[in-house]
Parts: structure tokens; sequence; C-alpha cells
């Protein structure tokens, strides 16, 4: 029952802290409610909730094993809610915390859609490479060859932008990633002039997946 722990909270933090040291630990809530409690608004689509208990959890005094899994997962709440400066900031903390995990490809594809976000662009880039390195190919890849064509979206690299979207739609064949990489190039040929080439791919889009609609990448 989530609401009944989150009125109980609420009262509880009304209660000045006592002053004794070991009367402070005593009254201490344990770091696993606070876990539970932002899994619990995660899972419920309770974004800003999340955030605020996962917080609690990276604060806490004694939090044990839980806090490099709570920097990870405030990272991802923090990328959906757009909070892309703060997502970078929890995503490095995991990988301090995590180092044998920090080069892994699915933390490297999360940071660099972050920076990404934060418009850190040499960043994103070199972690894209990075990622596209290690998994040159599989669903990985495919993420990579996105990030990358984002990044230099962004960045106004159009030709390579289209390259690399153009890549990604010849190379993968999946309902979500294919359209929307067909899409991309279709923009980056637009930005990049190429009227022909922009023809062709929206009538590739057209054609193969007639009920696509654009969405944002961030």
């Amino acid at each position: 029952n989530y609401d009944k722990p989150v009125t109980y909270l609420k009262e509880y933090d009304t209660i000045p802290a006592p002053t004794d040291p070991q009367a402070q630990i005593a009254a201490r809530l344990p770091a696993a409610l606070f876990y539970w409690l932002a899994e619990t608004a995660r899972k419920a689509d309770k974004w800003s909730e999340a955030e605020t208990y996962y917080s609690r959890v990276t604060r806490h005094p004694d939090p044990g094993d839980l806090l490099a899994g709570a920097w990870w997962q405030l990272g991802d709440v923090q990328s959906h809610r757009k909070e892309w400066p703060p997502a970078v900031a929890s995503y490095e903390k995991y990988r301090q915390l995590k180092p044998d995990a920090k080069d892994a490809t699915t933390v490297l594809l999360a940071l660099g859609r972050a920076q990404l976000g934060a418009q850190n662009y040499d960043a994103a880039k070199k972690l894209g490479e990075q990622a596209l390195l290690q998994e040159p190919e599989g669903p990985r890849s495919a993420a990579a060859r996105m990030l990358l064509g984002e990044t230099a979206f962004a960045t106004q690299s159009y030709p390579e932008a289209a390259r690399m979207f153009a890549t990604l739609a010849v190379l993968f064949d999946d309902p979500k990633i294919t359209p929307q990489a067909i899409s991309r190039a279709a923009d980056a040929f637009e930005r990049a002039g190429d009227a022909r080439s922009v023809a062709d791919w929206r009538q590739k889009l057209k054609d193969k997946y007639p009920q696509y609609q654009p969405s944002p990448y961030l």
C-alpha cells in the first residue's frame, strides 16, 4: 500500500530530529523504505515522487548496497523528466560506484543520451562511438547509431547525420527503430539541401510504414 507509507512519512518529516546522536540513529528510517517507495512510484508513472525518494536513498547516511542502484534509477527518472544535467551527474555517480560496469554499453548509451540532452555534444559523440565499437551489431548498435545521428544533427553536421540514419535504416529491420531512422534520414537530407534524397526517403517511409508518427528522440 503505497499511499499509507507516504502519509506516515509526511508526518514523520514534521517531527524534529532528536539531538542525541544515538537517538538519531534509532529514529532513522531505513534506506530500503525510500527505495521501495521510489520503485513503486516509478512503476506507477509518478516520476516526481520517484525522483524524490531515489534522492533520499542517495542522501541516506546508511544506504548499504542500494546506493549505486539508486543513482542509476535516479538518472533514468531524471532523463524521463528531461532534467539532463542532473541525469548526467547521477549516471556519473553510478559509474564511480560501479567501476566494473561503468563502460557497459547500456551505461554508455544512457549517459550519452543525457549528455546530448545537456548539449554536451563532444561527450555524447565519444560515448556513442565507444558503444558502437563495443557492440557493432545488434539492438545496442542501433541505439548507438541513433545517438550518433542525433548528435550530428544537433551540431548541424547534416550530411553525417543523414549517413548515420540511412545506414541504420538499411542495417536494421525493426518496427520502432527503422521508421524513426528513415524519418530522421529524410530530415537530415532536407537540412543538407539534398531534395532528391529527401523525396526518396520520405517515399520509403510512406510505402513501408504508412502509419508512422514521428516522435522526438529527447
